[in-house]
């Protein structure tokens, strides 16, 4: 990871760092602050899952300077955290403001097509990442998109990808997860996948 850069990574990504010391990092859970139920604070749903290739986005001066102003707010914030009914998520709120601009003007993808068919495709992303345990066909996604399947279909090779293989990409993702990160059996897996 190159320094002066941001990394975005969402729950189902896995990074270990050789020198974590050497980075600031930000996390916080679903029960503090769900971007699902606040995307239209934030605008980020789905963005950070349809990345295909996790990528770090280099940083500007100006936003290195504007990245250590929200630690220090971040840091006061939290000295002061109380329950006057101020939103301690604002500080948050404001990076994934600020992280997902600078990650969509890095995005050829996201320059490429209309805000109507993005949206849609962060959708999916997002739908995609919540079901795809359970969910294997491309008709349920574009259902609960109100899509047909065809429409649905026609937006991806924009991506250089089909609907049902970027689903059974996301399959394949997990099995090599619990392979990889877990003692469970090709059964369990199997089971745990939706088969």
């Amino acid at each position: 990871m190159p320094s002066h850069a941001i990394l975005p990574l969402v729950s189902n990504q896995h990074f270990s760092f050789e020198r974590p010391d050497e980075l600031i990092a930000w996390q916080f859970n679903r029960e503090f602050y769900c971007i699902v139920n606040h995307d239209a604070e934030v605008g980020c749903v789905g963005f950070f899952f349809m990345e295909s290739n996790i990528r770090c986005h280099p940083l500007t001066e100006e936003e290195v300077a504007a990245m250590a102003q929200m630690e220090r707010n971040f840091t006061e914030e939290w000295k002061h955290c109380d329950n006057s009914g101020r939103d301690a998520a604002d500080p948050f709120k404001r990076l994934i403001i600020k992280t997902t601009r600078l990650a969509k003007l890095q995005s050829e993808s996201y320059q490429q097509f209309s805000d109507e068919k993005m949206d849609i495709i962060r959708k999916f992303a997002l739908l995609l990442e919540i079901n795809y345990k359970t969910e294997h066909e491309v008709k349920f996604y574009a259902a609960a998109l109100n899509k047909s399947p065809k429409t649905l279909s026609n937006i991806f090779p924009c991506f250089n990808t089909l609907t049902l293989k970027m689903i059974q990409n996301r399959i394949i993702l997990e099995a090599k997860r619990y392979l990889y990160y877990t003692d469970k059996s090709g059964k369990e897996i199997a089971y745990e996948l939706g088969f």
